[in-house]
């Protein structure tokens, strides 16, 4: 076992390097592996091996991507819809595997055309927006298993780096994407035919023909259902009808993992797949008077947990608890007594080889801390095989409810390192949300899949029970969140290492088995450092968020929060105020903004503003629009002192806002932050004639300029660079925007000034940190989080 865990960190450890290792160390190392093994270093050996596997794999990651130098660059691709195509208001996402790719030719040459040669069998992610799509009956039609001919420009995976933020190209490497770009619009873009229509077509992706049947299949009958989303969630793992409204209900009671298809459920029609064949088994027995027999029911259960597993589309907890399904049987088969340890560490490594990446998925984390916390906490127990069968039921149901509170207790810390907080409310809510869907929905969905070739008013039947239950579980949940908190944030960054060891082990002795006397009384002493009072090391922080093209801003002082902008809203899913800025504030432990200044009302400003309303509470919203924006209106002279942080706002004027023929980018309200002589300027997309109005009132040699309209060429006057003389200048600007911002010789002006160039596109975010001690520290996200994937984010210019 010892054996196993080690190629296993060796495998994971690579993902954490900043860079992968170069052809010629790699060799170096693999030159070691034989000499460990001659000395006997057996441990040795296989950690090696697990890092030469990790290693090659980042490899083929890396060059399997489109070239750099082809970025952005347009294409004729002829491929298959693979996945489920998503709707999403006036676009439609979908994965496509390239059967056939061609550089056009008014943008490329031969030469260009080979480089892409390697890409063929490899999936892009496609958006195809309204106006391009071919469109029946006013909707846009595009299914699983559609061959199309398309006209798309590509560009390489890339993704926000925000601290805490979720790894986007890290999610796009995982899933084997090899670019993701739009549609074109072009007269050219056709379906030729739908593979799923084809017999003779068999292919891994073939399952996704059969998801996207049933979900069209049931859909029909319960368009108009609440819960037809959550339905479909548990029947084929589809989640692209689940509401916002649904999935923050289940986040806040921590019943998420239920409403797709999880480790739980692959358990449950493993057992469900065991009994289906026992009736055979006995039938065979009896007639045969052999044992042979019993092998049928596991492969039975092999084959349910399988097959429900590609129903999934094989998530990772479904992968884990797949694998640990089939080692059980296969334990069986082999008559091998080992313990269930060896199972879990198995099916580690068997993650780590099929995705040497999973370690940084929160969901890893959790899911295989939940499996090691339960066999930790029941293994110890006896089984009582004499007992009656009504007590043994007892005893199970018990067991059902215990695990509950189990995995909450023990599921405490790596929820507040991994996500923030934990849910106040998920004890009860999954005392009853779990055994529900295990005994009662899962079964029903069984009986709706299996019956529905046979007797489709049978199935029919079993998925509106189904459906109903759905609704009936979902109103108890909204009735849990009316009578206890929802999810509840702990300042995540106050957790010290002398904090959280203690924790870690009052957690242990709390949740051992029987025979530590007085274990909670400990445990409990154990626990007290998590809930001492948060120490804030740091003075003043002012946070430069990436979200593309757009200004997300947030500046904090040891009681109070200012947000600057919120950026764009990407989709009805995603925008940068509910998704980038909320969850930075709330794990930060402070989920309260006391103030919030919309610059003006440009969407790439306030996009993200409903959706960070929508987490976090606002005492007071300032704009420099408030007929666009609701807000108060800002005005120069306004000024405010939070933990001696000073705050002014220094335009518009009362004169300026009198005039009718002010446009919306001068209108932004222009804060100056000053905090013992640090001086931080916020100046929104104010043009030169504003900046010439402004020199008289600004101090010479700041440190810290947020550059006016995303570098653009209408702002950055000589005289304002000149007079400013900035230490640091922040670009707000999105990884090749189409504006071209920032202009190349607005940048060569600032360099030229002397102040250093940050880029969030390029940088990622950024944080200017003011410690006790005076010093301002400059941290740029992408460099302090390194990451090997990162290395194909070089940007062009």
């Amino acid at each position: 076992m010892h054996y196993l865990l080690a190629a296993t960190v060796g495998i994971f450890s690579v993902s954490f390097f900043p860079r992968l290792p170069p052809p010629a160390l790699l060799l170096v190392v693999g030159l070691l592996v034989p000499l460990a093994f001659y000395l006997r270093r057996y441990r040795a050996v296989c950690l090696l091996l697990g890092v030469l596997y990790g290693s090659l794999f980042g490899h083929y990651v890396i060059m399997g991507q489109l070239p750099q130098a082809l970025s952005g660059q347009s294409f004729v691709v002829t491929g298959v819809v693979v996945g489920l195509p998503e709707h999403r208001e006036k676009v439609l996402r979908f994965e496509l595997l390239i059967n056939k790719i061609e550089a056009a030719q008014a943008d490329q040459d031969q030469a260009d055309q080979e480089q892409v040669a390697h890409l063929l069998n490899k999936k892009l992610s496609l958006s195809w927006y309204r106006h391009g799509l071919i469109q029946k009956d006013g909707h846009l039609k595009l299914a699983t298993g559609d061959v199309v001919q398309l006209s798309v420009k590509l560009r390489r995976p890339r993704g926000f780096v925000n601290p805490g933020g979720f790894d986007y190209q890290r999610f796009l490497l995982q899933k084997g994407i090899v670019a993701t770009g739009y549609v074109k619009k072009d007269p050219a873009n056709t379906v030729l035919y739908n593979r799923c229509q084809q017999r003779l077509w068999y292919s891994l992706h073939k399952i996704d023909c059969k998801r996207a049947s049933l979900a069209e299949h049931f859909s029909a009958y319960f368009t108009s259902h609440q819960t037809i989303g959550p339905f479909l969630g548990l029947l084929t793992g589809d989640k692209r009808f689940i509401t916002h409204q649904q999935w923050v209900l289940l986040r806040d009671t921590g019943t998420i993992h239920l409403l797709a298809i999880s480790g739980l459920h692959i358990g449950l029609s493993a057992i469900m797949g065991f009994f289906f064949a026992k009736p055979w088994v006995f039938l065979w027995m009896w007639i045969t008077k052999s044992n042979a027999g019993m092998a049928f029911a596991h492969l039975s259960s092999i084959a349910f947990a399988l097959g429900y597993s590609m129903l999934s589309g094989f998530s990772l907890s479904s992968q884990r608890a797949c694998i640990m399904v089939i080692l059980v049987h296969i334990f069986w088969f082999l008559r091998s007594t080992s313990q269930p340890w060896l199972f879990v560490v198995i099916a580690l490594l068997l993650i780590a080889i099929l995705d040497p990446l999973a370690v940084h998925s929160s969901s890893f984390w959790l899911s295989f801390s939940a499996v090691i916390i339960l066999l930790y906490c029941f293994s110890a127990y006896p089984r009582d095989k004499k007992a009656a069968a009504l007590r043994r039921s007892g005893l199970y149901l018990a067991g059902l409810f215990k695990a509950q509170w189990v995995i909450t207790l023990g599921l405490l810390i790596p929820s507040l390192l991994l996500l923030g907080g934990f849910s106040l409310s998920s004890p009860i809510a999954n005392s009853v949300a779990v055994p529900f869907i295990s005994l009662v929905i899962v079964p029903l969905l069984f009986i709706a899949l299996m019956t529905l070739g046979l007797s489709p008013v049978l199935s029919e039947l079993s998925a509106t029970l189904a459906i109903y239950g759905l609704a009936s579980l979902f109103h108890f949940l909204e009735w849990i969140m009316h009578m206890l908190p929802g999810f509840w944030f702990f300042d995540r960054g106050a957790l010290d290492l002398w904090q959280l060891l203690p924790g870690m082990v009052g957690i242990a002795v709390m949740l051992s088995p029987k025979g530590i006397p007085r274990r909670y009384c400990m445990g409990l002493l154990c626990c007290l450092p998590l809930v001492l009072p948060a120490r804030s090391h740091v003075a003043f922080a002012l946070t430069f968020f990436e979200v593309g093209q757009g200004t997300a801003i947030v500046a904090k002082t040891p009681e109070h929060s200012l947000v600057y902008d919120v950026g764009l809203r990407f989709s009805s899913r995603f925008d940068s105020g509910e998704h980038i800025v909320a969850p930075y504030l709330l794990r930060s432990g402070r989920p309260v903004i006391d103030k919030l200044i919309l610059s003006h009302g440009d969407s790439d400003h306030v996009g993200g503003k409903a959706g960070l309303l929508s987490r976090v509470s606002v005492e007071q919203i300032v704009t420099g629009e408030p007929n666009r924006v609701d807000g108060s209106q800002c005005v120069a002279g306004q000024a405010w002192r939070w933990n001696a942080v000073s705050f002014k706002i220094l335009w518009p004027t009362e004169s300026y806002l009198q005039q009718t023929h002010s446009n919306s980018n001068n209108r932004s309200c222009v804060l100056l932050i000053d905090y013992n002589g640090h001086t931080f300027l916020l100046p929104g997309d104010i043009d030169t004639s504003v900046e010439a109005q402004l020199l008289s009132s600004l101090p010479k040699d700041i440190d810290v300029l947020l550059v006016p309209h995303h570098g653009s060429r209408s702002s950055s006057h000589m005289d304002w660079v000149k007079h400013l003389r900035p230490q640091h200048v922040v670009f707000a600007a999105g990884f090749y925007n189409p504006y071209g911002h920032p202009h190349p010789a607005i940048v060569e002006r600032y360099r030229q000034a002397g102040s250093t160039i940050h880029h969030t596109g390029k940088h990622g975010a950024l944080r200017f940190i003011i410690a006790a001690e005076q010093k301002m520290i400059v941290r740029r996200e992408r460099q302090k989080s390194r990451r090997y994937w990162y290395d194909i984010d070089q940007a062009k210019r």
